[in-house]
């Protein structure tokens, strides 16, 4: 089967005219099988691993703040390269999102800065 894992994504800003606006969509076949959704619970201080199981080559991976104390700043969700937290690629307030076309052979992380926030993830070996 084609197409198994298609990408879609967008930004618009409207403060300006025209509105200032970045658009992308991509199709991959994929080759492997491997893919996992879950849910976690994230606990401060703590980093929990994102991975499939069975593999570290993941090629994509979208993750999802589900708090719903929208832009509290005190509650963020970090996903980063190591179980440290040192090297942070993205910081999540509730609601926000993010894409990333991975390295194969990495790792990611994710740990809350405060409260016990739960993230979606969605990962995928094309």
């Amino acid at each position: 089967m084609a197409h198994e894992i298609i990408i879609q994504g967008s930004l618009t800003l409207q403060r300006y005219s025209p509105a200032l606006q970045g658009v992308g969509n991509l199709t991959i076949s994929q080759t492997g099988t491997k893919c996992v959704s879950n849910v976690i619970t994230l606990a401060t201080g703590s980093s929990t691993a994102i991975q499939i199981e069975g593999t570290t080559s993941l090629t994509y991976l979208f993750v999802k703040n589900m708090d719903a104390a929208a832009w509290d700043i005190a509650k963020f969700a970090d996903v980063s390269l190591d179980s440290s937290n040192v090297n942070v690629i993205a910081r999540l307030r509730a609601g926000e999102f993010c894409l990333i076309p991975v390295k194969p052979a990495a790792i990611f992380y994710a740990r809350s800065t405060g409260g016990t926030p739960d993230i979606c993830y969605i990962a995928a070996c094309a």
